[in-house]
């Protein structure tokens, strides 16, 4: 199934993830009825996922902000009265010491929300199924161990499920590859050719093209583009060639 405007909605989806980066949540995204309008649909469901966590993350704030205030006042209330007062003075002490701990108990909770947001964020890359057979992968953002490891095993769930022969690893959204990030893509592409099916890179700018170059991977037999609107292109040639020798074989034995 062709997908519309494709290159238009795939710059879009990296820049709502962008903004998704920059703490900004009003960004939509206008779902088409399609495969990557499925896509779409969910980002625009992470979105509404992340501005909650945003609001949930603000209302802990208050309140850890309102009870250190409630703890200042009684303070200086204590500081005030006599020395009658000192026992009182030693259990609410008692008591700020468990506020206390809760206080770091709390941050520690708003740390791991911030991690984990930061993880969808990171996640978020989708598996487009362009056409019966093809799929791109957009890569967006940096590339470590954890995302390595989720992206090939999505990749290849899905190559299997769909038994995709054509793969399209777009890099456009990667401004930045090092070693580690080229070894990751490195196992990705044997991976895909693992599975039977064929791989190609997209969206490589001179800078990363001359990073892969350096680094000595096993990439160079790699078919590669500067846009994934080529890359799309090569491997829906092949496609067509392939069916078109299948009918012609079909005719020939009827």
């Amino acid at each position: 199934m062709t997908i519309a405007n494709l290159e238009e909605r795939l710059a879009e989806l990296a820049r709502v993830l962008e903004e998704l980066g920059l703490g900004n949540y009003d960004a939509e995204l206008d779902a088409g009825d399609d495969a990557l309008g499925a896509v779409e649909e969910g980002v625009n469901g992470l979105v509404l996922d992340l501005e909650a966590l945003y609001l949930t993350n603000a209302e802990k704030e208050r309140y850890l902000e309102l009870q250190q205030r409630s703890l200042d006042a009684k303070e200086a209330e204590l500081k005030d009265k006599s020395a009658a007062l000192v026992a009182q003075m030693a259990t609410i002490e008692e008591q700020r010491a468990l506020l206390d701990a809760r206080e770091v108990e709390l941050q520690e909770m708003l740390t791991t929300i911030d991690d984990q947001t930061e993880a969808i964020r990171e996640l978020s890359v989708p598996i487009i199924e362009v056409e019966d057979g093809v799929v791109a992968l957009p890569v967006i953002g940096a590339i470590n161990g954890s995302r390595a490891r989720e992206l090939m095993e999505r990749l290849l769930e899905h190559i299997v499920a769909h038994t995709s022969r054509h793969v399209i690893l777009d890099m456009t959204g990667v401004s930045v590859i090092d070693t580690g990030t080229a070894h990751y893509i490195e196992n990705l592409v044997a991976g895909v050719h693992m599975l039977g099916a064929r791989c190609v890179i997209s969206g490589l700018n001179s800078a990363t093209a001359q990073t892969l170059t350096g680094i000595g991977t096993s990439l160079g037999g790699v078919p590669t583009f500067r846009s994934l609107k080529e890359g799309l292109r090569d491997s829906l040639r092949l496609v067509r060639a392939r069916q078109r020798r299948r009918a012609r074989i079909n005719r020939g034995g009827a």
